[in-house]
């Protein structure tokens, strides 16, 4: 019962925490110049360390060479040669699947 009511509480604080967030930007027409551009590299900060964990990392260890790392070097360069999230993220991901394809198939 405990654990419960710990999940409930943190998802009440963390969904508070979001709707205040909301809230109070919504009678605000744009942030302060400084809030702003201390704001900008926290999105791609974030998305840089989710990559960055799940490419070395593998529970306790380091994470081999493998497909991970072959399908994020195919959506690098294409990202680096479109400018295109999406087509990044087809290369990304077909590159992953036929490496993991090849590799059952083979053995």
């Amino acid at each position: 019962m405990t654990v419960w009511l710990l999940l409930l509480g943190a998802a009440a604080v963390t969904l508070g925490i979001r709707t205040w967030a909301v809230v109070a930007l919504r009678f605000r027409s744009s942030l302060p110049a400084g809030l702003e551009d201390a704001l900008r590299p926290v999105a791609p900060a974030a998305l840089a360390a989710l990559v960055a964990n799940t490419l070395l990392l593998d529970g306790d260890g380091v994470r081999p060479l493998g497909s991970w790392h072959l399908a994020s070097a195919a959506a690098v360069a294409v990202v680096l040669w479109t400018r295109s999230a999406g087509w990044a993220l087809l290369a990304g991901m077909s590159t992953l699947w036929a490496w993991t394809l090849a590799a059952h198939a083979l053995g």
